[in-house]
């Protein structure tokens, strides 16, 4: 009798510290990202808390969007003094389409792993303190229609592949101004910094 209570008394006890911790041990791919993702960041409004409480980012997390198939297509996480780095694990969110961190405090560079996001029509970036180089493998993002990086802390040539990509739509916008070590060539100007 005493041993099935002890083995009683230890899951209850596991399963409690797995839910205090976020982990949910049947995340699915994309839930293991965004937890991941959410590990990096320091959230002082508590725009994340719900995220790990479900097993399914499409059920219940705040500040996500998923499609019929259950798959995260959009991040709105614009305006939440979120600090900390963005990181390679956004990648395996392979149907994301609109990824919106719009005035937090965003710090470190832009992860090239952003370029396997081929399905992204919306990067959002502006206002954060992003350093480093515009990551050449953006220009991989094929679906790419609006990239907003002003007001970072970007420096560096302007990467052509990111350029020639986003002028083949004229529905295209791209927007950098206001980084001051970014190198902007003067055809581009027009185009980067309206």
């Amino acid at each position: 009798m005493m041993n099935t209570l002890r083995v009683l008394f230890m899951a209850t006890l596991w399963i409690f510290i797995m839910r205090l911790q976020g982990v949910c041990p049947e995340l699915t791919q994309e839930g293991h990202a965004l937890i991941a993702f959410k590990n990096r960041l320091n959230d002082p409004n508590n725009a994340l808390q719900t995220w790990g409480k479900t097993d399914n980012p499409c059920s219940g997390w705040n500040n996500i969007t998923c499609d019929d198939n259950n798959h995260v297509i959009d991040i709105l996480l614009a305006e939440h003094e979120l600090a900390g780095e963005l990181g390679p694990e956004l990648s395996n969110l392979t149907e994301l389409k609109s990824l919106n961190m719009l005035n937090n405090n965003l710090t470190g560079p832009i992860p090239k792993e952003l370029g396997l996001l081929k399905k992204l029509v919306l990067l959002d970036l502006r206002y954060n303190q992003l350093t480093g180089i515009i990551p050449r493998e953006l220009g991989n993002c094929d679906s790419l229609l609006s990239l907003y990086l002003n007001d970072n802390q970007l420096s560096g040539a302007v990467p052509l592949d990111v350029f020639a990509h986003l002028q083949k739509d004229n529905g295209a916008t791209i927007e950098c101004d206001g980084n001051p070590g970014l190198c902007v060539p003067p055809y581009m100007k027009n185009i980067c910094c309206p």
